[in-house]
């Protein structure tokens, strides 16, 4: 319980995950309510906040972008994080299902996945979430709520690679750095510098293919950054 605030997204999905095993094992375990929905409303609002940063880079990079594959992946890490916090907070039988449906490729089982939802959470947390799970929701429309919901807004894409940078979660920081190189944006080369000593090889690595991609000699045709 005391590591549940890590600042180390991997680290805190772990913490998150042993803590769901313990109350499988032991459903009489107490775990601190107050500390969980604290966690929740926080990894809700980041993960509106990661659409918010989404809605301009998806104007500027591809779609099969190697940067807009790593911030899909890191949002799925998000939503799967609030659902083991939610089954922390509220042991509802059947929330893990659920979470599986939302997910599915079969639209009647996302129907039933989220109809029970509907049902079972407290509407405080239905109005939120729901819309971030519901397929019939779109991107845009959820960049909008986020607006609504968590505010100040990102209207350029040095505004959202400069808010990804500045996350703890590593794919998102990845995201960023790769954004850096494949958009151009020469003015956030030294925050991307910070980074060259990280201990993830994950953002190492973006670091290294992005000051490349930077360098005044790079060739604009280089077919190693063909995947931005």
């Amino acid at each position: 319980m005391s590591s549940l605030l890590q600042g180390d997204a991997a680290l805190r999905f772990r913490v998150v995950s042993s803590l769901n095993k313990l109350r499988e094992t032991n459903p009489h375990l107490w775990i601190d309510p107050r500390t969980i929905e604290v966690l929740l409303a926080a990894e809700i609002a980041g993960h509106y906040r990661s659409y918010q940063a989404l809605g301009p880079l998806r104007t500027q990079l591809r779609q099969d972008s190697t940067a807009l594959a790593a911030m899909e992946r890191a949002m799925e890490h998000e939503l799967e994080r609030i659902f083991r916090l939610m089954a922390l907070a509220h042991p509802i039988r059947g929330l893990h299902d659920a979470y599986v449906g939302v997910r599915s490729a079969n639209r009647t089982i996302r129907a039933n996945a989220l109809e029970f939802l509907e049902n079972v959470l407290a509407p405080d947390i239905r109005n939120v979430l729901l819309p971030l799970i519901d397929s019939q929701v779109t991107v845009d429309e959820r960049i909008a709520l986020a607006n609504r919901f968590v505010g100040a807004p990102l209207e350029t894409a040095e505004q959202a690679v400069a808010t990804l940078l500045a996350s703890e979660d590593a794919f998102l920081r990845s995201t960023a750095i790769y954004a850096v190189g494949a958009l151009q944006l020469h003015e956030l080369e030294p925050e991307v510098r910070k980074y060259e000593g990280a201990p993830d090889p994950m953002v190492r690595d973006s670091v290294q293919a992005t000051l490349a991609r930077l360098s005044p000699d790079a060739e604009e045709a280089n077919p190693a950054f063909g995947s931005y």
